[in-house]
């Protein structure tokens, strides 16, 4: 199978700070979002969520298809990190919208430079390899609800959330490079 059915066979999507899973999967052919546009990608990577609340497992595998080679995660060989929790998290989408496309290196560079991290996200190479390819800022606001087993008790948390993704195509296709809270640039 290849990539573009196994994505869109998935309809999947995700985010670093808070995890979850999927309300339903679209099969091959139907409406549901994919990888070929900017915020088709980020799209998938929200509802992907609430895949890692309940199957981390299945929800890194699919994590790895959408996101960019290019990614921190991908360099390193880190799936995206540990979110098994025990609880249930539902994802409410309230807009995704590309903001530019085509970053310069330089504006990678900023964006890629935050304060919550003592590194950049990206180094240079990563930085000119990407320079090469189609690019955008997407930025995305969302709702989670998760409920939370924690030391025997259900706790219930509730955010809004909103994030600026850079993505990047590869294959023909968008995947996530980074993302950050949509005050940075």
């Amino acid at each position: 199978m290849n990539r573009r059915q196994f994505i869109t066979g998935c309809g999947l999507a995700v985010t670093t700070a808070t995890a979850g899973c999927l309300d339903s999967v679209p099969v091959v052919g139907s409406d549901g979002p994919s990888a070929d546009t900017p915020q088709g990608v980020v799209e998938m990577y929200l509802n992907l969520q609430e895949t890692l609340y309940d199957d981390p497992e299945s929800a890194q595998e699919q994590l790895s298809e959408i996101r960019h080679s290019q990614a921190p995660q991908q360099q390193q060989g880190n799936g995206g990190g540990s979110f098994g929790q025990n609880g249930d998290l539902t994802v409410t989408i309230n807009g995704i919208n590309t903001r530019t496309r085509d970053l310069s290196a330089q504006q990678m560079q900023a964006l890629a430079t935050t304060e919550f991290a003592d590194r950049p996200l990206l180094d240079s190479s990563a930085i000119e390899t990407l320079a090469s390819q189609e690019t955008a800022l997407v930025d995305a606001s969302y709702d989670t609800d998760a409920e939370l087993e924690i030391e025997g008790e259900t706790r219930e948390f509730q955010n809004t959330n909103k994030q600026r993704f850079l993505v990047a195509t590869e294959e023909d296709e968008w995947g996530i490079v980074i993302q950050t809270l949509t005050g940075t640039q």
